[in-house]
This record gives C-alpha cells, sequence and structure tokens, in this order.
C-alpha cells in the first residue's frame, strides 16, 4: 500500500531537487541524499529515477474538460 501523498510536499520535494542538482555548496550532497530519501518514501517507489517519473505525474495537472454547449431553447410548435 502506498503512502498518503500530500501534494504540496511532493512539489517542494521535487523542486528542491531539482534546484541541486549542481550545487556544490557544503552540505548540498547531504541535502541532495534526504531530499531523495523523502522523495522515494513519500512515493512509495524504491528507485529514484522511477519516484521522480512518479512524482511528476502525479504533479502533472489533469485535463479540463471542455465547458458543455449552452442548451438551446425550446421552440414551441404552434
Amino acid at each position: 500500500m502506498s503512502p498518503a501523498l500530500n501534494l504540496p510536499e511532493l512539489h517542494r520535494l521535487v523542486s528542491e531537487l531539482q534546484s541541486l542538482d549542481d550545487a556544490t555548496f557544503p552540505g548540498a550532497a547531504r541535502r541532495r541524499d534526504d531530499l531523495r530519501h523523502n522523495l522515494c518514501a513519500s512515493t512509495g517507489v524504491r528507485d529514484l529515477r522511477q519516484a521522480l517519473e512518479h512524482a511528476r505525474i502525479l504533479l502533472t495537472p489533469a485535463p479540463t474538460a471542455p465547458a458543455p454547449a449552452p442548451a438551446r431553447a425550446l421552440r414551441a410548435s404552434a
């Protein structure tokens, strides 16, 4: 059973992980490891690439349905 998803938190994890891709400041590697662990735990997927793909799918907005056509007025037959 997968854990309950918190989409805002998932978005934050993915965004922060992407922002640290090339970071070299002290502690960046440790922070990346923490984010990777949390992302995998949040998605219930052990492989990081699969967890990222799963997160991106979950964070993709659902397509909106087109608005229904306006109802036509019925004409009274004479």
